[in-house]
């Protein structure tokens, strides 16, 4: 065998070591298909521009892919449960070489994969189809023309002619015959018949009969008017200071209860100097999720933690802490229920 072939043989080989074998990816037709393990990350980067420009929102369908376009819908489905949804690309990524695809928060959750953190999953693109516009029917023109009624039954009606169409003129074809309507309009008398007057006192047999007699009242005052006078108006009150103000009794001073005590070790054990400054590292999480637990139960103490990203892992950190609050910080840090740190100085 050559040396040529010799190098050909061992480049090729070399790529296929170096390729994931885990992931596989189809593109036929427009199609994309891929296979592989899927993440997710979530709330820790809400409010942060995506690669696309977008500002991430981890309770929305997105995705972050190495190389599809930003704005294309994949139909992601996990292969352990047969679950799909269906996700929006607009942000670049993962960055591991042992996974294809990057979920958000509200994608895994559909997905069932928030507790492991990954899964396998088949990534597709959407089909499209493109819809044409109907256009509706356009109705022939209708002719009407009415005709001419009898004499004596008032003026001749008008005719109403509705022009038809250049296509249906051309055509010479209808969709129905013309329509023919009588149209009357209200006949006018030519002379105006009198009314009676009718007058009861110009009949004879009403003159005969006498009319009622009616007595003229004749009204005596017995006495002189009386006027109504109304009541007078009962006197006000007396009048009565308003009673003083009923003020709370002065609130009783209780101590804050005393922080339970879990024995949490400090690694290594040292006695933190008032003068200088420490970091305490309270975790190194592989899983984001287990590290954003941990962060949110550092702030529910009254704390400001902060994450440290190690490779695949995220540590989450108390930074600049001064050796006077050592003591008052590894006392939250038990409360919290974490059972050991790691302590060295912060320069």
């Amino acid at each position: 065998m050559s040396r040529n072939s010799l190098f050909i043989f061992a480049f090729f080989a070399t790529v296929a070591l170096c390729m994931p074998q885990h992931a596989s990816a189809q593109s036929m037709g427009g199609s994309f298909r891929q296979e592989g393990i899927a993440s997710w990350y979530g709330p820790e980067f809400d409010g942060r521009p995506t690669a696309s420009g977008e500002i991430f929102n981890s309770t929305l369908f997105t995705a972050a892919h190495p190389s599809l376009p930003f704005g294309t819908f994949l139909l992601v489905t996990n292969k352990q449960n047969n679950r799909q949804i269906t996700v929006k690309v607009n942000d670049r990524g993962p960055f591991v070489a042992s996974r294809i695809i990057d979920l958000s928060k509200a994608a895994a959750e559909h997905l069932d994969m928030i507790a492991s953190g990954t899964a396998p999953v088949v990534v597709e693109t959407m089909p499209t189809t493109t819809m044409q516009p109907v256009e509706p029917p356009i109705p022939a023109p209708i002719t009407v023309t009415p005709s001419i009624p009898g004499p004596g039954f008032g003026p001749e009606p008008s005719a109403m002619t509705m022009a038809p169409s250049a296509s249906a003129e051309q055509s010479g074809s209808y969709p129905f015959p013309p329509v023919t309507v009588n149209i009357y309009s209200t006949p006018q008398p030519e002379y105006e018949i009198p009314q009676p007057q009718f007058d009861p006192y110009a009949q004879p047999w009403l003159q005969s009969i006498p009319q009622p007699y009616i007595q003229p009242f004749d009204f005596q005052p017995e006495g002189p008017p009386t006027y109504y006078t109304p009541p007078s108006p009962p006197p006000p009150p007396a009048y009565a200071p308003p009673p003083p103000p009923a003020y709370p009794p002065p609130p009783v001073y209780a101590p804050p209860p005393a922080l339970p005590s879990s024995g949490l070790k400090l690694l290594p054990a040292i006695n933190p100097q008032p003068g200088r400054l420490y970091r305490l590292q309270v975790g190194s999480y592989k899983i984001p999720r287990h590290a954003v637990d941990a962060f949110e139960k550092l702030k529910a103490v009254g704390l400001n933690p902060s994450y440290e990203p190690n490779g695949e892992f995220y540590r989450v950190v108390l930074t600049r802490v001064p050796g006077i609050e050592v003591p008052s910080v590894v006392a939250k840090l038990e409360y919290a229920g974490f059972r050991e740190a790691l302590i060295k100085e912060d320069r």
